[in-house]
């Protein structure tokens, strides 16, 4: 991705979002701050800045006004101050508000991109953006739409067979496939309902294999920050966490922000 199409992209979330966000003396502040940032060529300087207009629109969205773009504003602050960890927590709570945010979604993946190869990243982008349409259905009206689906497939496919039509054979075909679709994102949701998803937010994190600073690494390297997992179990000062790969480590709940 050209450091100018991301640059654009990142501009256009911040003014395109002055329409939709709740107005207030602190979001203007945020507004004003990121615009001068932009604007400051001392890398220092503009770094400390973008840095600020992090902070400040993430008051904005602890004071209740946390709607997908002020999220994003904050993740692309974050992500001008390259700080990746805050960038991709704040772009992942945009599209929990809003799954189609396109602007979140795409400087999620360029943030995702910026850390080290080696680093399992969630492999999920492909199916979220054909199923993202479904989590803006709560659980129990997908429920209900998976019953229609399945009710559907059913008469077409008892029809096909009562009256020897073979054309309705094919037409159960598709309320099959969404009753599939559906059933699944109801089960997935279900069963990681307990596990949060998390992300590193301390650069360096020594991953290892039990919950002690005494323990032996469970990784040659340390975590970046940035990196994506979720949360099995919790224990005191310590978290038994699952990369993107599968691996089980425990890292330090003080090294992780929950989603």
């Amino acid at each position: 991705m050209k450091l100018g199409w991301l640059l654009f992209a990142l501009t256009v979330t911040m003014v395109g979002a002055r329409a939709q966000m709740p107005s207030g003396d602190q979001l203007q502040q945020a507004l004003s701050v990121y615009q001068q940032a932009q604007d400051t060529s001392d890398r220092e300087q503009r770094l400390a800045a973008f840095r600020q207009a992090e902070q400040l629109f993430a008051k904005v969205a602890e004071q209740g006004g946390g709607n997908a773009d002020i999220y994003a504003n904050q993740g692309t602050a974050a992500l001008q101050a390259e700080r990746l960890g805050p960038a991709i927590v704040a772009f992942r709570q945009a599209l929990q508000r809003d799954p189609n945010h396109v602007r979140a979604r795409l400087n999620l993946l360029h943030t995702r991109s910026l850390l080290p190869r080696w680093i399992p990243k969630p492999e999920q982008d492909i199916f979220d953006s054909f199923f993202s349409w479904d989590q803006a259905w709560s659980v129990a009206e997908r429920t209900a739409a998976a019953g229609l689906c399945f009710l559907l497939a059913a008469l077409l496919l008892a029809a096909a067979i009562r009256w020897r039509v073979a054309p309705l054979r094919v037409l159960a075909v598709l309320p099959g496939l969404l009753w599939l679709a559906l059933l699944t994102s109801v089960l997935t949701d279900i069963w990681f309902a307990d596990y949060p998803a998390a992300v590193v937010i301390v650069d360096d994190t020594v991953a290892r294999v039990a919950d002690s600073g005494n323990a032996p690494a469970a990784i040659s390297q340390g975590l970046p920050e940035g990196t994506e997992l979720e949360v099995y179990e919790l224990r005191r000062d310590w978290a038994r966490v699952v990369l993107s790969d599968g691996r089980s480590v425990w890292v330090p709940r003080s090294s992780l922000t929950l989603i």
